[in-house]
C-alpha cells in the first residue's frame, strides 16, 4: 500500500529502547512490510541489501528482528502490522460489496438507467475506498517456488562469476550437514547464501579467531579458545555479538 497510519504514542512506548540506528532500521522494515504486504524475507543478505546497510550491521538487524517481528517458514511476520492490514483487506471488501449490490438492485432496469447507475455505483465505491489506506494486493497469491540444492560444478561457476571469495567444497558440505536448512527454516535461495558466507570469509579471514557457523558449537568454541560462556537469558545472537566483540579486542 501506499500509505498507513502511525501511531506515534505506541511506537514510543514499544522503542523506548532502541537506539538510533535500531531505530532506522526498525522503521525502515516497517515501510517495506506495509508496501510489499508480505512477510519480511528470510533472506537476511536481501534485508540488509534493502535497508542499505553493510553486512557489518547484520546483528543489529537481528535484534530489530528479534523484538519485534516472529520468524515463520513464509518470513518474519508482524502481528500489528497482520491485524491491520486484515482490518483493511475486510473493509475494502465490504466497500466493493457495497458498491456491487447497489448496481445488482438496478440490473433490470432500462440501458439508460442501468448505465447511470453504474457510473454512480461507481463513482461511490471510488470515493469510498480511498478514505482508508488501500492494499495493493487485495488477493494475496504467492507461489513458492520449491528449493533446489546446487551441484558443486554450479557453486565454482557461480563463485568464478561474481569472483567471491568462497571454498566451495566446504560451502555444499557444511548445508549439506544441516540439511540445507538456515536456521529453523528451509534455504530459498543458495546464491544469497553463498555471497553472505563469501561476506563472512571476507569479514572474519584477516587472522582472527572465526566463530563456528552453527550454534550448537559455539559453547565448545568459546571454551576451547577461553572465551566466555553464555549469560541466563541471552540470546544465541546476543551471546554470538558478544563473543565477536571479544575477539576484536583481543586482536586489537
Amino acid at each position: 500500500m501506499h500509505y498507513y497510519q502511525f501511531n506515534i504514542g505506541d511506537y514510543r512506548k514499544d522503542t523506548i529502547h532502541l537506539t538510533h540506528e535500531e531505530h532506522y532500521i526498525y522503521r525502515a522494515l516497517i515501510d517495506i512490510y506495509y508496501e510489499s504486504e508480505q512477510p519480511l524475507t528470510l533472506d537476511r543478505p536481501r534485508l540488509l541489501r534493502l535497508l542499505s546497510c553493510s553486512y557489518d550491521q547484520l546483528d543489529v538487524l537481528m535484534a530489530v528482528l528479534t523484538d519485534f517481528f516472529i520468524e515463520t517458514e513464509n518470513g518474519y511476520k508482524h502481528p500489528r502490522i497482520e491485524s491491520e492490514l486484515a482490518k483493511i483487506y475486510k473493509k475494502s471488501d465490504k466497500a466493493r460489496d457495497s458498491a456491487n449490490k447497489r448496481w445488482e438492485k438496478y440490473a433490470n432496469a432500462s440501458n439508460k438507467d442501468a448505465k447511470a447507475m453504474r457510473t454512480h455505483s461507481e463513482g461511490n465505491a471510488s470515493a469510498m475506498l480511498p478514505i482508508d489506506p488501500l492494499p495493493n494486493n487485495p488477493i494475496k497469491k504467492t507461489a513458492t517456488k520449491r528449493f533446489v540444492a546446487p551441484s558443486l560444478r554450479q557453486v565454482k561457476d557461480y563463485k568464478q562469476g561474481k569472483d567471491l571469495k568462497i571454498d566451495p567444497e566446504a560451502f555444499i558440505d557444511f548445508y549439506e550437514s544441516k540439511g540445507w536448512m538456515v536456521g529453523k527454516n528451509k534455504m530459498r535461495d543458495w546464491k544469497a547464501a553463498a555471497r553472505g558466507w563469501a561476506a563472512r570469509e571476507t569479514k572474519e579471514g584477516n587472522g582472527k579467531l572465526k566463530l563456528p557457523r552453527g550454534d550448537e558449537q559455539l559453547e565448545s568454541f568459546a571454551k576451547e579458545h577461553d572465551l566466555p560462556g553464555t549469560r541466563a537469558g541471552e540470546s544465541y545472537w546476543q551471546y554470538r555479538n558478544r563473543l565477536n566483540a571479544e575477539i576484536e579486542k583481543r586482536h586489537d
